[in-house]
């Protein structure tokens, strides 16, 4: 997406090996799409492709790839290319119209005496131009509005989405982990890692397994794994030495 406190690099530029990908507005679910329908386009391209079923504006998604568990999810735009319809009448032929209607009931006038045809012409002529120069002038103003509201558009998603991953890393098993590692510390300190080159999980006994076995690892994600890691080094990190394994 461009910015304008600065470029920020497309994490996907073509889309290849997608499984699904998920769009979501307002935490619902809109529209599900298969990785093969969508296999080697840009991100560009995803864009109209949304716009094909999706009123434009900003979608929230999920995206997984066939090699990789890791479900990468960010924001996208819905965009709809096209052109809006032709209108009915051109207002310039209705001004020429009223012109010419203008003209002739001038000439009727002047041929009756009094102001001369020229000096109402000239009159009319300016009147118009008037018009025009302040049409031109509100014209102006809203390309410039619409660029500030698209600056404005743009500088607002780049900051939701720095909310959004700040808001990640204190949302989810996340926040819970957190608490604990503060707990151990209060209790344990910081402590240190143990080393683990001489471990063996062919003796762990039944009921440690048991008491791990309660989580669905397979909902946790890999930075959450290293924290329970370090979290359970440091437990065991108070453990006297000699119930170590190669002591």
């Amino acid at each position: 997406m461009a910015s304008y406190r600065g470029q920020k690099p497309i994490k996907f530029p073509i889309l290849k090996d997608v499984e699904y990908i998920s769009i979501f507005r307002n935490r619902n679910s809109v529209l599900e799409i298969d990785g093969k329908d969508v296999e080697g386009i840009t991100w560009r391209e995803l864009q109209l492709y949304l716009g094909k079923f999706l009123s434009p504006g900003i979608c929230q998604y999920t995206l997984k790839f066939k090699k990789s568990d890791v479900i990468h999810s960010g924001r996208i735009r819905a965009t709809n290319m096209a052109q809006p319809s032709k209108p009915e009448s051109n207002p310039s032929d209705d001004i020429i119209k009223e012109f010419k209607a203008l003209k002739d009931q001038i000439s009727k006038a002047s041929d009756k005496g009094g102001i001369s045809f020229d000096m109402l012409l000239n009159a009319t002529k300016q009147g118009y131009e008037a018009q025009i120069s302040f049409l031109n002038q509100q014209l102006q103003f809203k390309d410039q509005l619409l660029s500030k509201v698209e600056k404005e558009v743009d500088e607002l998603e780049d900051d939701l989405n720095d909310c959004e991953k700040e808001s990640a890393k204190h949302s989810g098993i996340g926040q819970y982990l957190a608490i604990g590692e503060k707990i151990l510390s209060m209790k344990f300190g910081s402590g240190s890692k143990v080393s683990l080159k001489e471990s063996n999980t062919s003796d762990i006994p039944e009921q440690i397994l048991l008491v791990l076995g309660v989580i669905d690892w397979q909902k946790v994600d890999s930075a959450s794994i290293e924290r329970i890691a370090t979290g359970i080094q440091q437990y065991i990190s108070v453990i006297p030495k000699e119930y170590f394994k190669g002591q």
